[in-house]
């Protein structure tokens, strides 16, 4: 079974990734080849993990982090990921990933990155995230 939400790297410890920090930094900022980088990692350890055994026969549909005008740096990823994993759904003779987004209520004018984990918390308890349910029915 695909599960609703997938990490291809689990952080126990607080040194130990499973990639590189300064990657991430630099992921964070925008940097194109890090976003590829991480975007195909994604998708074949998807694919590992739960499409090579698995015959699906649902369409799968990739959801962004939501944003209002400027994409975030996960969007530019998962622009990755979903090409990488394209590629590998064609050559199964699969039905390729649709995408959804999710639509959001507010725009912030704080610097998110530069808030606490209270701050962000208080900041997105304030917004309202939906997805078209119905774009969804019959799909994974």
């Amino acid at each position: 079974m695909i599960p609703y939400s997938y990490s291809l790297h689990k952080i126990h410890h607080s040194r130990e990734f499973g990639f590189e920090a300064d990657d991430y930094s630099r992921f964070k900022f925008g940097d194109g080849l890090v976003s590829k980088q991480f975007g195909r990692e994604l998708a074949n350890g998807f694919i590992r993990d739960f499409l090579e055994n698995d015959d699906i026969t649902e369409q799968i549909v990739v959801i962004s982090s939501p944003y209002c005008f400027i994409p975030t740096a996960t969007f530019a990823m998962k622009d990755y990921f979903v090409y990488q994993l394209n590629h590998w759904l064609a050559e199964q003779g699969k039905p390729v990933v649709q995408e959804a987004k999710v639509h959001r209520t507010i725009t912030y004018k704080e610097d998110y990155g530069e808030l606490s984990a209270e701050d962000r918390m208080k900041l997105i308890g304030n917004d309202s995230f939906h997805i078209d349910k119905d774009f969804l029915e019959g799909k994974t």
